[in-house]
């Protein structure tokens, strides 16, 4: 899609998903037995003229940004069509989705200043909205990725995969000795840690949440190790790894409405200390690992 290419609503269209991966090359052609499910939206995105160009930078007003990524696996063949979204919260607009063949594309009309990165993780958490329906029907485990922004004047941004504030930092803990301590019989604890961490930095408006139960994990090695009830434990990993109680109290209260099922936005300085903390830990606790090997 050009970057200076708008959109029209189309006619109603359906939800269209397959089940099985002998569907995957349908790309072209006719389409396979698949399940119908009638959508709620009242079009979907598709390509129409070329407007006169508006300005969009790190900050966007009033201007039709495009979004393109891919539903996981791609190889369930993933199909929805027809659905407008009127957005609220961070970003205010209207939202145009399409997924043909697990190949997304999301249109959005905005007139509020935004930030690009806040658009991005809006918009991300938005298709992952619409595509967890869809599983959540059919029986079936979805992921939405983001890959890359259109924008009218500037042409594309294509997202990586990194958190910034962590690859300004060198690691303190290598790949390879992370390896030898996933392994044995603690290993399991830093396993789900390192696991929960991934989700905090691909999950931005879930970050203290997956933060939190990343710390919990570490917390467990020690209730495990030692045979002590959870505040015994909470002290003993405090002590040995050296973290402030002021630090976890802190992460506690921006996790807690999101583990109680709650909804509560962190502003970035908020999620930037919450993972950058939490690294810390992770850290510690990989040394502390090594050591009790030797």
């Amino acid at each position: 899609m050009s970057s200076g290419v708008d959109c029209e609503i189309l006619p109603q269209g359906a939800i269209l998903a397959s089940r099985g991966p002998e569907d995957s090359s349908h790309a072209l052609g006719p389409k396979p037995a698949v399940t119908r499910l009638q959508a709620q939206g009242r079009g979907m995105v598709a390509p129409l003229t070329r407007r006169p160009r508006r300005s969009c930078s790190k900050v966007i007003e009033t201007c039709s940004i495009h979004f393109t990524g891919v539903v996981h696996p791609e190889r369930a063949n993933v199909n929805i069509a027809g659905l407008k979204l009127d957005l609220i919260g961070d970003v205010r607009g209207e939202a145009f989705i399409a997924i043909e063949c697990s190949q997304l594309r999301i249109s959005i009309r905005t007139d509020n200043p935004i930030d690009i990165t806040t658009l991005r993780n809006s918009i991300q958490s938005l298709a992952g909205h619409v595509v967890n329906c869809l599983g959540f029907v059919l029986g079936c485990g979805y992921e939405v990725e983001l890959i890359q922004l259109l924008k009218d004047e500037d042409g594309q941004v294509v997202f990586g995969v990194g958190y910034p504030a962590l690859q300004e930092r060198p690691p303190a803990v290598t790949f390879d000795r992370l390896l030898v301590l996933i392994e044995g019989q603690f290993g399991v604890f830093l396993q789900r840690a390192l696991g929960d961490f991934k989700d905090a930095i691909r999950r931005p408006h879930d970050s203290a949440f997956h933060c939190y139960r990343a710390i919990e994990s570490v917390m467990q090695y020690f209730k495990a190790r030692d045979g002590v009830v959870d505040k015994g434990a909470w002290e003993t990993m405090r002590a040995a790894l050296s973290v402030e109680k002021e630090n976890l109290i802190k992460i506690k209260d921006l996790a807690d409405p999101a583990r109680h099922g709650g909804v509560a936005p962190i502003p970035s300085a908020e999620r930037d200390f919450t993972v950058l903390t939490t690294q810390a830990i992770i850290e510690r606790f990989a040394e502390h690992l090594t050591i009790a090997r030797k």
